[in-house]
C-alpha cells in the first residue's frame, strides 16, 4: 500500500511538505553551465563529514580488475572510462587537490549485450564500514516515484495512439557542482601492469546515488515548468508523462503525435537531454521511428 501511495492522510501531508521543502532548496541551487547543461548540488541531509573509504575502494578495484580480465572485458570497460574522460563526464583529480575531504566510491561494470548502453560502470554509493555511514545515507532520497506508475499506465491507454520514448544517458547529462565532486571520487589504473593508480571523480550525476531519480525528476520539472509560453501546452503534457527518464503518454491523431514528438525533442534538447527510441502504437498498427 505504501508503494502506491496509500498512507495515513496526516503522514501523507507531512511527507508532501518535506518533499516540497527539499525540492525548493534544490531548485534554489540549480544553475546552467556555459553549454546550457543543468548543474546541481547534491541534496545533503547531513554535514559532509563522511569517511573517505579509500582503502575499501582500493581492495574493490583489485577484485573488479581481476574479474574483468578473467571475463575478457577489461579493455572494453577501460575504453568506456577513457571516453567518459574525453567527454568531460569524469575528470582527473589534480595532485594539489588530493588532500581535500572527499569520498571514494568502489565501482564495477554492468554488461548488457541487448541494451543500447552495453557497458555501464556503476558506483557503490552504499559502500560503508560497520558503524559508519555511506554516501547514500547522507543524501535526500526524495519522493517515492513508484506512485507515478498507475497514472502513467492510465494515460498511456487513454487515447488512440500510445507514445513512448526515453532520454539518452539521462543522468550523465546533468552536471555536478564543483563543491560536491570530491565526494564522487573513484580509482582506476593509469597503468594496470605497473599497478599505478590514478584518482578520478565524476563531473556528472552518478546513476547509483539514492537521490539520482529525485534530482533528474526535479531538473526535468523545473525545465518544463519554465519553458517558453509558445510550447506551454506540450511542456505541461510532457511533464506529466515522465517516469524517471522514460516518457509515456497517448494522443488521438497521428498529426498530434508527430507534433508532440517534434516539440518535445526540441524542448529537451535545449538542455542536453536527447529524447530517443520513439515508438507510436495504434492498437493493431505499430510504427517505430
Amino acid at each position: 500500500m505504501e508503494a502506491i501511495g496509500i498512507k495515513d492522510p496526516f503522514e501523507q501531508k507531512s511527507k508532501s511538505e518535506i518533499d516540497k521543502a527539499v525540492n525548493d532548496h534544490f531548485i534554489a541551487n540549480l544553475r546552467k553551465d556555459d553549454e546550457g547543461r543543468y548543474e546541481v548540488k547534491l541534496p545533503w541531509v547531513h554535514d559532509k563529514n563522511l569517511p573517505e573509504y579509500r582503502d575499501i575502494a582500493e581492495k574493490r578495484l583489485e577484485r573488479t580488475t581481476t574479474k574483468l580480465k578473467l571475463e575478457g572485458k577489461y579493455d572494453a570497460y577501460n575504453m568506456v572510462l577513457k571516453e567518459w574522460l574525453n567527454d568531460d563526464i569524469i575528470e582527473k583529480v589534480p595532485l594539489e587537490e588530493l588532500p581535500k575531504s572527499g569520498c571514494y566510491l568502489p565501482h564495477r561494470g554492468i554488461f548488457k549485450e541487448n541494451s543500447t548502453t552495453k557497458i555501464r560502470p556503476v558506483c557503490d554509493a552504499s559502500n560503508r564500514r560497520k558503524g559508519f555511514p555511506s554516501l547514500n545515507d547522507y543524501l535526500e532520497k526524495g519522493p517515492n516515484t513508484l506512485e507515478l506508475i498507475p497514472s502513467l499506465l492510465v494515460r498511456f491507454r487513454e487515447k488512440r495512439i500510445g507514445i513512448i520514448s526515453d532520454i539518452k544517458k539521462a543522468f550523465l547529462q546533468i552536471g555536478i557542482n564543483v563543491e560536491d565532486r570530491d565526494y564522487l571520487r573513484f580509482l582506476w589504473w593509469k597503468d594496470s601492469e605497473s599497478k599505478t593508480i590514478q584518482v578520478l571523480r565524476h563531473r556528472r550525476l552518478v546513476f547509483d546515488l539514492t537521490s539520482s531519480p529525485f534530482i533528474l525528476g526535479s531538473v526535468i520539472r523545473h525545465h518544463l515548468e519554465n519553458s517558453c509560453i509558445e510550447h506551454k501546452e506540450i511542456a505541461e503534457m510532457l511533464l506529466k508523462s515522465f517516469y524517471v527518464d522514460n516518457c509515456v503518454t497517448s494522443l488521438d491523431t497521428e498529426s498530434e503525435a508527430q507534433h508532440f514528438k517534434e516539440v518535445s525533442t526540441q524542448l529537451m534538447a535545449s538542455v542536453k537531454f536527447e529524447l530517443r527510441g520513439w515508438e507510436l502504437t495504434d492498437f493493431n498498427v505499430s510504427t517505430s521511428e
